[in-house]
């Protein structure tokens, strides 16, 4: 039993504790993204915006997402952006914790 315990179940806790206990969101602040229309400069409210692994998220009221999955940020993310008024777009963005960056929709 003490070698079944040795051999099997304890290597196996340390390769699962890693796994489990990785976080989902990032610890700082969000990497925020706002979108805007080219022609006002004005935020676009209820633009889908999905992330090359993904991730799904709508821009708010004021057009702005908050992206806080530690899967997005922390490395360039190609986003797809699908408003219903306009065609879909794609922006490549560099998500960091705490960064900002406006992506302009065109007419």
């Amino acid at each position: 039993m003490k070698r079944l315990l040795r051999f099997i179940v304890l290597p196996a806790l340390v390769l699962l504790v890693p796994v489990f206990a990785a976080p989902d969101h990032i610890s700082g602040p969000p990497f925020r993204m706002r979108i805007v229309d080219a022609r006002t400069r004005q935020g676009v409210p209820g633009v889908t915006v999905t992330s090359d692994n993904g991730l799904v998220c709508s821009s708010n009221v004021l057009g702005d997402v908050r992206w806080t999955e530690t899967s997005v940020v922390g490395r360039k993310v190609r986003f797809r952006l699908r408003d219903p008024e306009t065609a879909s777009e794609k922006a490549m963005v560099q998500a960091t914790s705490g960064g900002y960056q406006e992506i302009v929709l065109q007419p």
